[in-house]
């Protein structure tokens, strides 16, 4: 009785999940927007970062919050998932599949568009279209150039999306997490604002492929 209970919530939720190519397609377009406010944006978070401004209990927040977006700390996540819940060990392959393959997906398309992070680029000579270098091979010369899109915000918002469909109940405090990651990577001065958005846009894409579309996943859980 208790697996049926829980495999009726899991398909539940699952039944909302094509709304996410929805919101992928809403960050997506949001990312277009953000350009228009990129470089003000990251001036901004350069401003605080050198001067020392930015308020040092958020700093840490947002330093610690990169956990969930950083493959080791989405690797800590799941054993700790495999160890604690044992009714839902053969679902941890698809939570995996949903914040791994984000990253992974972002990082196929970083390798192929080269654009400087705000860290490498002098924000106050140039433009957002100027911090774009055209397109590659293999990722350029350094990581100074693989600002778009960021692979942290797509493996967090991945994460966030495999764990909602897990444990339903947590499905907003997931997204926090997501969100802290996003906005680490922008006071890190590693990434535009419309590298997030675009990065949780595939983050979207692939999750709901990965937790909604993958027969595979249904065998190995034992559903089919």
């Amino acid at each position: 009785m208790k697996i049926s209970i829980s495999q009726s919530t899991s398909e539940s939720t699952a039944a909302g999940f094509p709304r996410l190519f929805i919101l992928a397609a809403v960050f997506a377009i949001l990312g277009v927007v953000a350009f228009a406010v990129d470089m003000p944006l990251a001036r901004y978070c350069e401003y605080l970062e050198t001067e020392g401004k930015f308020p040092g209990d958020i700093e840490r927040l947002f330093n610690m919050s990169e956990a969930f977006g950083h493959g080791l700390g989405v690797l800590m996540i799941l054993v700790t998932v495999f160890v604690l819940d044992a009714d839902r060990r053969r679902r941890v392959a698809r939570l995996a599949a949903a914040a791994f393959g984000s990253g992974l997906a972002v990082d196929c398309v970083k390798m192929m568009v080269a654009r400087w992070r705000p860290h490498s680029f002098d924000l106050d000579s140039g433009g957002v279209w100027d911090t774009f270098c055209g397109f590659m091979l293999f990722g350029g010369e350094s990581s100074k150039m693989q600002s778009f899109p960021s692979a942290h915000t797509a493996t967090a918002v991945g994460l966030a999306i495999g764990l909602a469909w897990m444990y339903p109940r947590g499905r907003w405090l997931f997204t926090v997490f997501a969100a802290l990651v996003a906005c680490q990577r922008m006071q890190s001065c590693a990434h535009y604002l419309s590298d997030t958005l675009f990065g949780a846009a595939l983050g979207c894409l692939v999750a709901t492929v990965c937790i909604e579309y993958v027969k595979w996943f249904d065998r190995f859980e034992g559903k089919v």
